[in-house]
């Protein structure tokens, strides 16, 4: 895997990928139980947020993002991430939860606007649980996957599509830096890779924390 960065969250937002992208936590609270090994961080107020340092992408074309994820159905929409690059003209990424449902709602940059896709029912049956998901993003294809709990649950196909933006910072949990749509729950294991994970990897992903993530 080409890592952009790696937050585990075990009692920090430090990068474990190498590259040095460690996040500033502000609000989130860590939390440690015997159910989880690294920990998490729960987000429960809209200054809530962890932010990365501007990032700087190699390959723009081809990117997976991982989270592990134990959230309320929210009453507004729930940002889990944020490229920051918030206009249509600028590559941008914004994954969230849906308000009021059990959809997750991937933002991404056409050229012009901002246009989204809706992946349905990721959270059906998991509300208040730990869920695996994974969302890749293909431009040069013009796909977008989203897996929950290592299997593939949809995949979408817009008509135009922009590289991820380079020079902008990361929000977790959050939409904005100075704190907006937050997410309701806790957050953990984040990955952010230059590459379009494999089927196969994403089980792999899922299954080496199936039995540490425990309800």
């Amino acid at each position: 895997m080409s890592l952009v960065f790696y937050i585990p969250m075990a009692n920090n937002a430090t990068d474990k990928s190498g590259n040095g992208r460690n996040g500033t936590v502000t609000g989130a609270t860590f939390v440690d139980n015997s159910g989880i090994r690294k920990g998490s961080y729960l987000f429960a107020d809209s200054a809530d947020r962890i932010v990365t340092p501007v990032i700087t992408y190699g390959s723009k074309n081809y990117v997976t993002y991982s989270f592990w994820l134990k959230g309320n159905q929210p009453a507004r929409e729930n940002t889990i991430f944020n490229d920051r690059a918030t206009t249509g003209t600028i590559g941008n990424i914004r994954i969230s939860r849906e308000s009021s449902s059990t959809h997750i709602i991937v933002r991404y940059a056409t050229g012009t606007v901002t246009a989204f896709v809706r992946f349905q029912y990721v959270f059906l049956n998991f509300n208040a649980k730990w869920i695996h998901v994974v969302i890749t993003v293909d431009v040069p294809n013009l796909t977008l996957q989203c897996y929950r709990n290592g299997v593939l649950l949809s995949t979408q196909y817009p008509t135009a599509m922009i590289p991820v933006a380079n020079g902008s910072v990361n929000t977790i949990g959050c939409y904005t830096t100075t704190a907006s749509s937050q997410f309701d729950g806790s957050i953990c294991e984040v990955k952010v890779d230059e590459a379009i994970w494999t089927p196969q990897q994403v089980k792999n992903e899922y299954m080496l924390m199936k039995g540490i993530l425990h309800n």
